[in-house]
């Protein structure tokens, strides 16, 4: 098991989006969120470290109707063979190696 850290700059603004577009104000479905997303990620001048990661955790956010901080983890994950900790193992169900506590 390594022991790589994650960058938690990294992942603050998408999931700031999600959070606020998500909300009882906006209202937006987790699917039209992670579409408009993806496609900011991906715009000519937008300088993203791990587009790929997030545009991951973005699908997974979508498809299983998880947290967004829950799918980046565990796309995280997935791209660096990391595991993650966890008391009821519902990573597994997005593709995440994982260790019951």
């Amino acid at each position: 098991m390594t022991t790589e850290r994650l960058s938690l700059r990294k992942m603050t603004t998408e999931a700031e989006c999600c959070f606020v577009l998500s909300g009882r104000v906006c209202a937006f479905s987790k699917s039209d969120i992670a579409a408009v997303i993806s496609k900011v990620v991906m715009l000519d001048g937008v300088v993203v470290d791990d587009a790929r990661q997030i545009n991951d955790a973005l699908e997974l956010y979508s498809k299983h109707g998880v947290d967004y901080w829950d799918a980046y983890l565990a796309a995280a994950a997935r791209a660096g063979n990391l595991v993650v900790a966890n008391f009821d193992g519902d990573f597994q169900r997005l593709g995440a190696s994982v260790y019951l506590l």
